[in-house]
């Protein structure tokens, strides 16, 4: 069984940004590529060392892939975004699964919950876009339990774009992200059609010096930090 609820938080800081933030990742169709990157939630959970009925709260979940991760491992999980059409996606796929996981709308740095709620808090390539990055990171340690852990995936300077994304070639990473990552759609959508055809190339030019898959089908590796802190 699964629920999705919205929950009222507190005002939080640079709410324009913010806004433009959720417009952002609710273009497109972010499930599409969140998928993809299945692994990092199940690696996560396992340097975490999740165990079973451990509280667990998924911060800026996206479609849930620390969240599924956590819920098979039989842990009691809350799943959170700020973005309620991700939320249903994960929703779908818990549901697909027949896991028992509780969905809220919910912003990073506002956490609607009280102090020491959850035994381990997780956040996959979510709460490192957090505008206010101190803030994000007060609510992480207030909700987690004297004891507990905080698991996060982040993108790292160097790295591509946190993981190795496989697809068919450039051409077709563009394409896919072109039509369903927020942050590609947006640039595109905000670009004249010479100015797409230009960062179309630029694009491919940056995969192709990337890849490491050769004729066999492109596989561009990206690098990312994963932190375990103990609250």
């Amino acid at each position: 069984m699964t629920t999705i609820t919205n929950s009222t938080t507190a005002s939080a800081p640079a709410p324009s940004i913010k806004t433009r933030q959720q417009a952002m990742w609710a273009s497109g169709d972010f499930a599409v590529i969140g998928t993809t990157l299945q692994i990092v939630g199940e690696n996560l959970c396992e340097a975490i060392d999740l165990r079973a009925g451990e509280r667990v709260l998924d911060v800026a979940a996206g479609n849930g892939n620390a969240t599924l991760a956590a819920a098979r491992r039989f842990a009691r999980v809350t799943s959170t975004d700020y973005v309620p059409t991700l939320l249903e996606r994960g929703r779908a796929r818990a549901g697909a699964e027949g896991l028992d996981v509780t969905f809220e709308v919910a912003d990073a740095e506002a956490l609607p919950y009280p102090s020491a709620a959850f035994d381990v808090v997780l956040s996959t390539f979510g709460v490192m876009f957090a505008p206010d990055h101190a803030q994000a990171a007060s609510e992480l340690r207030r909700v987690c339990r004297l004891g507990g852990r905080i698991g996060l995936a982040s993108w790292t300077p160097e790295g591509f774009l946190g993981f190795a994304f496989r697809y068919e070639s450039p051409a077709h990473w563009v394409d896919i992200f072109r039509r369903f990552y927020g942050p590609v759609h947006k640039a595109f959508a905000a670009l004249d059609t010479d100015g797409q055809a230009s960062f179309e190339t630029d694009v491919i030019a940056l995969l192709r010096r990337a890849d490491r898959g050769g004729a066999g089908g492109l596989v561009v590796p990206a690098e990312y930090l994963e932190t375990v802190i103990i609250r």
